[in-house]
């Protein structure tokens, strides 16, 4: 992703005729991060969270599966929103509730965590009345 740096940095964005915009421009990027200690502390602690989230998600699919890493993942992007409405960078919306709560159902929809083993059950259980009725009534199974 890195490489990809260099085409966006020629490819023009015109806003305005007046100041002529870049796609992406990392010259600038490092400029700034250079001239402001907190966003170079701010990218700093980017870097290590990024490492670290990235170290412990091998782990766990490792030590665990990849189906708790998913659901792991889901955790951070509500403390990263906890984080974001705490420190003031957001404001909170009735509508993000909504969003998390439907990432998370997607989530578990998408590894049948909740609602396939539900459906199981439900089935099994009813076969298991329907076993049950025919012994009792004395019939064959076959």
């Amino acid at each position: 992703l890195g490489l990809l740096q260099i085409p966006f940095y020629y490819i023009p964005l015109s806003f305005s005729d007046i100041r002529p915009e870049r796609l992406e421009n990392s010259v600038d990027a490092l400029i700034q991060i250079g001239n402001s200690w907190r966003l170079g502390i701010a990218t700093g602690a980017l870097l290590v969270s990024i490492a670290f989230f990235n170290f412990s998600g091998i782990t766990v699919t490792k030590e665990m599966s990849a189906t708790t890493r998913m659901v792991l993942d889901s955790v951070r992007t509500l403390f990263i929103w906890m984080v974001s409405l705490a420190v003031g960078w957001e404001k909170f919306q009735y509508l993000q509730p909504l969003g998390y709560v439907l990432l998370v159902c997607g989530t578990f929809i998408y590894y049948n965590l909740v609602f396939v083993p539900l459906w199981k059950r439900l089935v099994a259980s009813m076969r298991g009345r329907g076993e049950k009725r025919l012994l009792l009534s004395g019939r064959n199974l076959n």
